[in-house]
């Protein structure tokens, strides 16, 4: 629950932040330090992060106990349970942490933030001890959103509370180690707030952070695109309802009018006179407002009201990722209901004036006569011989009918007309909606997934042992293995489609020409034969490995951070191209030495095997698919070209699936890096599931206007 984050501010500047009258709320953090864990098994997160949290920052961040409770003073600890599924060490409540902790350095430089281990010339990051702290472990807690601790993170974080208002609040040698989270006063106004505090307390941009997931359901972003979009969906809705509504009103009141014009003429011959007559169709107008508008009012709020009821369960698990049940209620804003209210009485009192416009118009004698309704001779009511026969007697007496009173047959024709290209119109703009949606939110084939990038476990047969285990569990339905690599190549501009050298990132390098990343993707042999089975293409095209054949994948699918949107594009221009001039650099001796090799093009697809995705995330690359077993032929100089094994698993359970392999991971002595990614696949299908839903209603409401 916050709007904005500070971070590395002073002590001093954090009080001036705190008493601001644009800050509503505040909550304090500083990072103590990094300490060994002893006995990590994954090397790449060998650390334990303490952070000091205020007691208004246990309410901030999303923080959820599995057991135990959370800390009462600065002796005692909360932990992730991360370390112990991840890290494989055993901790638990009541045990005690005697931690030395201090800054991360590298040649002598501190490493800031909370970047991935590093390692350079193989001498890895040591700690340069400061302090050391003994704890009591009194909780335990999912572990922190990725915001908070990112994927790349080197150590796994642990909290204790702090209370900052017995601290001195002013500088300390001038040391900027605290994190201050903010609610401003005004959500809307949070990006002003922000730039007042750079400007007053001398902050850099960089050291500011946006709860954009929280702002933006609040109609708060500074993407314009975002804004644009949500404000243009609006107008665009109401737009379409109000078309509709006032030319079917409109059409309603109009034969209405048209009925009744002797009764006017009659109304005008005894004295009524143009501004009574008028009076009489608003009068209607109103009363049919008076009774329509609550009753529209009472079925939208009960409309989307049973719409949430159903929908509850899927709106709740877009938020699972807080590993809280959120249940949503029904909501009534006066101020909503009271727009509502006005824009439907603007449309029927539209809708009327035309009419009663008309209906003044008409002289008392003309009105009574109905000369100017029904204007006609025998020859204009006559129709032909072939109508009546293409058409039939009722389409006859209905053809007849037209041409005797084409303004009240005209209204009918137009109110149908409206009809139909409302619905039109509701179907496509849903439609749109639905693909665009989808196209941000794309959907994985797989639950479960296993990240490795050591060289070490790539050359160790104990990773295909794994592999082979975990395909045998019960609890798992399908997987598979893929390791991947780094090339690239050079294209000419005519080789390359105009949208993109327009949009993507692609480097003119003189002579050579454009280059473009390949990434190599080796799959197992068995998810290998599926693919190209499932492409129509034979086995026989893949015998041979001289040389190597492989199938693209031209697609790239990315956020374009300059136009502020998702760009889907192509780099070749001829999808028949037979081959592929690939080079590398190898630095294996020391020397960077570029490699060359052919790579023989056997189909371009559209789809991926299981496990990768139909596009590449880099506006640059390309993807080639490879036997397993081709990739020493491709890339044998330098095993280190090969990062992985990577895994990804089916299941119909992924909770049981996960528990399952890592047991089989424990069994044969390799990092638990397994990763859950069910609830993030559902949360995305949940949304399409939600804009499909709102979207149907809505071609459902126009309909019924209608």
């Amino acid at each position: 629950n916050w709007h904005a984050a500070v971070h590395d501010i002073s002590y001093e500047d954090a009080k001036k932040l705190k008493d601001m009258d644009e800050v509503d709320g505040t909550a304090l953090t500083r990072s103590v330090g990094y300490s060994m864990l002893e006995e990590s098994i994954n090397e790449y997160k060998p650390y334990l992060y303490l952070v000091e949290l205020s007691e208004e920052a246990f309410e901030t961040w999303p923080i959820h106990l599995v057991e135990g409770r959370l800390p009462l003073n600065d002796n005692e600890v909360l932990i992730s349970e991360h370390i112990i599924s991840n890290g494989g060490v055993k901790l638990g409540l009541g045990g005690n942490l005697n931690l030395d902790l201090g800054n991360r350095v590298l040649d002598g430089e501190i490493v800031y933030g909370d970047s991935y281990f590093t390692m350079e010339d193989g001498t890895p990051e040591e700690l340069d001890i400061s302090i050391s702290r003994d704890l009591t472990i009194v909780g335990v807690m999912n572990r922190l959103s990725y915001r908070l601790e990112g994927f790349s993170s080197p150590g796994y974080t642990i909290v204790t509370l702090k209370d900052f208002d017995e601290m001195d609040m002013a500088p300390k040698g001038g040391a900027k180690d605290l994190s201050v989270y903010f609610t401003a006063t005004n959500s809307r106004k949070v990006y002003d707030t922000a730039s007042k505090i750079q400007k007053d307390l001398a902050i850099g941009l960089e050291d500011i952070e946006y709860n954009s997931a929280l702002l933006r359901t609040q109609g708060v972003s500074d993407i314009d695109g975002f804004n644009a979009v949500l404000y243009s969906l609006g107008a665009i809705l109401i737009l379409l309802i109000m078309l509709g509504s006032i030319s079917l009103i409109y059409n309603s009141f109009s034969i209405s009018v048209s009925e009744r014009t002797k009764q006017f003429g009659l109304l005008s011959s005894v004295g009524a006179t143009t501004k009574q007559v008028k009076h009489s169709i608003f009068f209607e107008a109103m009363f049919l407002a008076a009774i329509g508008i609550p009753l529209g009012l009472l079925a939208g709020i009960f409309g989307i009201g049973v719409t949430l009821y159903f929908v509850n369960d899927i709106l709740a698990g877009l938020m699972s990722s807080l590993s809280v049940y959120v249940s949503i209620t029904l909501s009534v804003s006066p101020v909503s209901v009271v727009i509502a209210a006005i824009i439907a009485l603007i449309t029927i009192l539209i809708s009327a004036h035309i009419p009663a416009r008309r209906a003044t118009k008409i002289s008392a004698v003309e009105a009574i006569r109905q000369s100017t309704d029904i204007k006609l001779k025998s020859k204009q009511v006559k129709s032909s011989a072939l109508a009546r026969k293409l058409l039939g007697i009722e389409a006859n007496l209905a053809l007849k009918n037209m041409k005797r009173n084409k303004k009240r047959y005209r209204s009918t024709v137009i109110s149908l007309f409206v009809s139909v290209v409302l619905f039109v119109s509701a179907s496509g703009f849903s439609m749109y909606l639905t693909d665009s949606v989808m196209n941000v939110y794309e959907d994985v084939d797989y639950d479960l997934y296993y990240f490795s990038s050591s060289r070490e476990q790539f050359s160790d047969s104990k990773m295909n042992k794994a592999y082979e285990n975990i395909l045998a569990l019960d609890s798992v339905k399908q997987g598979s293995s893929v390791d991947s690599s780094y090339s690239g190549l050079y294209l000419q501009r005519g080789e390359i489609n105009k949208s993109s050298l327009e949009y993507n990132s692609l480097g003119l390098e003189g002579e050579k020409g454009y280059h473009v990343g390949v990434d190599i993707l080796a799959v197992d042999q068995d998810t290998f034969t599926e693919y190209i089975n499932s492409l129509g293409l034979d086995e026989s095209q893949f015998a041979d490995n001289s040389p190597v054949s492989g199938i693209v994948i031209d697609r790239q699918h990315y956020y374009d951070y300059e136009q502020k949107r998702y760009l889907n594009t192509s780099i070749f221009k001829d999808k028949t191209r037979e081959s592929l001039s690939l080079n590398r650099s190898n630095y294996s001796n020391g020397d960077e030495k570029i490699i060359q090799f052919d790579v023989k093009v056997a189909a371009f697809a559209d789809t991926a095997p299981f496990g990768i995705g139909d596009y590449s995330e880099n506006s640059g690359s390309i993807l080639l698919i490879i036997n397993e077993d081709s990739k020493y032929e491709l890339i044998s100089e330098d095993l280190d070209a090969w990062w992985g094994p990577n895994m990804f698993f089916k299941a119909d359970d992924p909770y049981r699936a996960e528990e399952d392999i890592k047991e089989v991971l424990e069994g044969v002595e390799v990092p638990i890096n397994i990763n859950n990614i069910a609830q993030s696949v559902q949360e995305s299908r949940k949304v399409v599931t939600i804009i499909s839903i709102f979207a149907y209603g809505f071609i459902v409401l126009i309909s019924l206007i209608a």
